[in-house]
């Protein structure tokens, strides 16, 4: 079924449910919800749910009121679980659901109205679909609803171990994770204590998830204090990170190596654990193992990249992975990897870094991205440390795939061409670390050509936002800033590699002199990224000398840009500054009539007490200032105080259906804004699309003015060629003349031609019998080659035959010495190859057993590696045995 179709009936379903809780609506909503289940099952794709369009918001929007609506019945909700279940495993999709549609919230209010019942599948699949949509997402606190969720979760971390253990601890990892605010409420419980307790005895469990979720809780809340000193010390980090290691290189899941590679990256923000992995001596034997996990498949080989980013900013650690990345055995044979080849199985770490670096965003999102960062970062240090002496940089690979990166992204969405736009610019960083080496910025200049530079400059004049006019200085577009690094970083290489490409210093002046890059120039140096402005900065340094550059046009886009900016802060101060009573007015076309109603029926009665108000204030004065009060009974004091406190009920009630009111309209409100953002995307490409046909219709309409003009000039050259038509064929009347006199000449050279053809083809008949002679020779030449031990023998026989016959036979002395001295050199030739040969057979067998005697000593190593491995498990029971107790 078109899935479409789907989404649309689903909608529908939704609507009529909502409108009429029958039992065939709520037959015909499952129907619904489970062919969208089986559409969105795991394998198959999610890109026609959309989360900027339309109708997969309005889905969502269907599903969100399923969820939130408390009379929904148990399979309804099961399916509807399971359905945002399978919809997470898309990161815009879960994001989407995080942020616009606020799953979070709906689903720990849906959490709280099934607490009686833990023991349902229901609760774990929302604790599930929780943990993946708070995963590496901020959650806003304090809320009405965060405090009973973290409630919920502690009392099942605390009680005893159940199916829901793993998903609560790993609800609130994702929860504590760079938010503060949920850390120091955390802290702030009576209770947190048992908490620590308990989770250092789950460090030792058996269950990776449960130790994973457990280490990085206990390091977002106490590793820089007391009690993290104490489980992060100095005897301790050693065994944490061998345990690390260990779950990441033999992870149960994906997702469990992805939540320990986010762990470690954690802790490597601690300057003592910088220092403590710096100086741990297992950690080149670990990290060769963790560099085999980039061949496995897309989201391990993601992770790792990330790990060893982090592993390359701290100090002395970079060298140490560039070495043991180029230091692979495979590095000495080059035919191993082909660049122009798609190789699925790629072993070895350093070829599958190149590998990863050249696949497609589409299908491998930011695996391609973090692989070539990560060569930025070798390239960086071989350079900075004049390694290139030493290891092998694999240049030759590395520099074909960049250069392949360098295409401008056509025919894709807005999301996948700022992953492609990303891409590229990436692409150009590692060429331009390349360029910082003298032999490495030959090799970048001879695989590149004005034409590339060329094609990505020209389609971000016609494509970017940013630059197609001044006014768009301050609009956020999806992909136009990436597409002005782009336009940048091109020009810096072009700058770098000017002297060594023809053609490329020109084009490079030609540029910077062009008008439509002020707009991109004028962006990027009124931004508040440092190394966009510098480089911008330094291009402009080689652009102000040149007689035709747009420094006037510059200067005005730039005081555009800033003028733009300050409106904006103007009118972000003054909404910042303004009264709640204008923003309630600002949406009063969105609010129903009864809260209307509720708003001027508060204003009545605030009007019809407003005497015994004032009563009451005079009275409050006079007792302050310590009048007697003789004159006014005690029932009337009471009276007036029951009328105060119930007409500020009745306040507080009213204000409280506005809030309800305004929050419904508010709802409303996020999603025709949502909408309207998603229209107006739709608008904007259909507009792209249309300026780029004009601009084609006219490339092509100047393109057959071009061709008309040819064609006049080529009909006026003509004209010029009949004249010399005539004169020429005045001069051929002469040459006939002369060619009759030739002619005879030219029979005489034919007949010594026919003589020289034919000893020619004597000699090339001579030539194919001496090739086919050479054939036989050479065919005798081997198997001579192959039979040489029987012929040794038989040779050998024979000499001893002809020195017993040598005195019978002195008549044939001369003739039999001629064959001896012949045989007698071919004898010296194959004593000389058998010598050879067994030369080359001693040789082979100490190789043998030099590799015997390596793998003995590489499997007695493995043996004290297990024995270690043993030791420091036992240790690790007894520390979990010692805390216990």
């Amino acid at each position: 079924m078109d899935p479409m179709s789907c989404m649309k009936a689903l909608v529908m379903a939704g609507s009529q449910f909502r409108n009429n809780h029958s039992d065939a609506n709520l037959l015909q909503l499952q129907r619904q919800i489970e062919l969208m289940i089986s559409l969105t099952m795991k394998g198959h794709s999610l890109k026609f749910f959309n989360p900027q369009q339309i109708l997969p918001m309005e889905c969502l929007s269907c599903l969100c009121d399923i969820i939130e609506d408390h009379h929904t019945p148990t399979s309804l909700s099961h399916k509807t679980i399971a359905l945002l279940n399978n919809l997470s495993s898309c990161p815009d999709i879960r994001d989407a659901m995080h942020t616009t549609f606020n799953f979070t919230s709906s689903l720990a209010t849906f959490l709280q109205y099934h607490t009686q019942s833990p023991g349902e599948p229901l609760v774990l699949q929302t604790l599930q679909l929780l943990q993946k949509l708070t995963y590496k997402s901020r959650t806003s606190y304090p809320n009405s609803y965060m405090e009973e969720l973290i409630r919920f979760i502690i009392s099942h971390i605390l009680g005893p171990e159940s199916d829901l253990t793993a998903p609560c601890l790993g609800l609130l990892a994702n929860l504590c994770r760079n938010n503060l605010s949920i850390q120091a409420h955390v802290k702030a419980l009576e209770n947190v204590k048992s908490i620590y307790r308990t989770l250092i005895a789950y460090v030792s469990h058996s269950n990776q998830s449960i130790v994973v979720y457990s280490f990085s809780i206990l390091s977002n809340l106490c590793l820089n204090e007391e009690i993290g000193e104490k489980v992060f010390n100095a005897k301790n980090i050693y065994q944490t990170f061998q345990l690390i290691f260990n779950i990441i290189v033999n992870g149960d899941s994906s997702h469990v190596r992805s939540f320990t590679c986010d762990l470690f990256i954690g802790l490597l923000r601690s300057p003592k654990i910088q220092q403590s992995l710096v100086i741990y001596e297992h950690f080149e034997a670990c990290l060769m193992k963790v560099l085999h996990l980039i061949t496995i498949d897309t989201e391990s080989a993601t992770k790792i990249f990330e790990l060893l980013l982090s592993f390359c900013s701290v100090n002395g650690l970079r060298c140490t992975v560039c070495r043991a990345l180029l230091n692979t055995p495979s590095l000495q044979d080059p035919d191993r990897y082909q660049p122009q080849g798609h190789q699925r199985h790629v072993t070895e770490p350093f070829f599958a870094l190149v590998h990863w670096a050249g696949q497609p965003v589409e299908t491998h999102g930011q695996a391609p991205l973090f692989a070539l960062d990560m060569l930025k970062e070798i390239f960086e240090e071989v350079i900075d440390s004049g390694l290139s002496s030493q290891l092998s940089p694999r240049t030759e690979v590395v520099v074909p795939m960049a250069v392949e990166q360098l295409v401008p992204p056509c025919g894709v969405d807005g999301a996948v061409q700022k992953l492609k736009c990303q891409k590229t610019v990436k692409a150009l960083d590692v060429l331009l670390v390349l360029c910082n080496d003298e032999a490495m910025k030959l090799q970048v200049a001879e695989a590149l050509d004005t034409k590339v530079c060329s094609t990505l400059l020209e389609h971000q004049y016609q494509h970017n936002r940013l630059g197609m006019a001044t006014g768009h200085c301050g609009v956020e577009e999806d992909w136009s800033e990436a597409g002005v690094d782009l336009v940048l970083n091109t020009l810096e290489l072009m700058s770098r590699i000017k002297t060594y490409v023809a053609n490329m210093d020109m084009m490079f002046y030609e540029t910077l002199q062009d008008q439509r890059l002020v707009a991109l120039l004028a962006f990027s140096l009124t931004n508040d990224t440092r190394a966009r402005v510098q480089l911008s900065l330094r291009l402009l340094n080689q652009a102000l000398p040149l007689p035709e550059f747009p420094a006037i046009m510059l200067g005005d886009s730039i005081a555009a840009c800033n003028a733009k900016r300050a409106t904006e802060k103007k009118v972000l101060n003054i909404e910042a500054s303004g009264s709640p009573g204008s923003k309630v007015q600002s949406m009063k076309a969105s609010v129903n009539s009864s809260g209307t109603e509720g708003i001027k029926g508060q204003e009545h009665r605030g009007r019809g007490s407003l005497h015994r108000e004032g009563a009451l204030d005079s009275l409050i004065d006079r007792m302050n200032s310590g009048l007697e009060i003789k004159d006014v009974k005690a029932s009337e004091i009471m009276d007036l105080y029951e009328h105060k406190l119930a007409s500020l009920a009745t306040k507080e009630s009213h204000l409280q259906d506005l809030l309800e009111a305004k929050q419904l309209a508010l709802a409303q409100a996020d999603r025709l804004i949502a909408q309207y953002k998603s229209r107006r995307a739709q608008s904007e490409a259909e507009a792209r699309k249309l300026a780029s046909m004009l601009q084609e219709s006219e490339r092509r309409s100047e393109s057959y003015r071009d061709q008309i003009n040819e064609l006049r000039l080529s009909k006026e050259r003509q004209a010029e060629d009949m004249g010399q038509l005539v004169a020429q064929n005045n001069r051929l009347q002469a040459v006939a003349e002369e060619h009759e006199q030739l002619q005879v000449a030219y029979t005489e050279q034919i007949q010594r031609v026919e003589a020289l053809q034919r000893s020619v083809n004597a000699h090339m008949e001579e030539q194919t019998s001496l090739r086919e002679m050479n054939e036989m020779l050479r065919r005798h030449n081997e198997s001579l080659k192959e039979q040489m031990e029987d012929e040794k023998k038989r040779l050998t026989k024979q000499l001893k035959d002809k020195e017993a016959k040598l005195a019978d036979e002195k008549d044939k002395v001369r003739t039999l010495e001629h064959e001896k001295e012949e045989l007698d050199s071919a004898v010296d030739g194959l004593r000389k190859d058998l010598t050879k040969l067994e030369q080359l057979k001693k040789e082979t067998v100490k190789k043998y057993e030099a590799s015997n005697a390596e793998k003995d000593a590489q499997i007695k190593a493995q043996k004290a590696e297990l024995e270690k491995n043993a030791q420091i498990v036992a240790m690790i029971h007894n520390i979990s045995a010692g805390v216990k107790s």
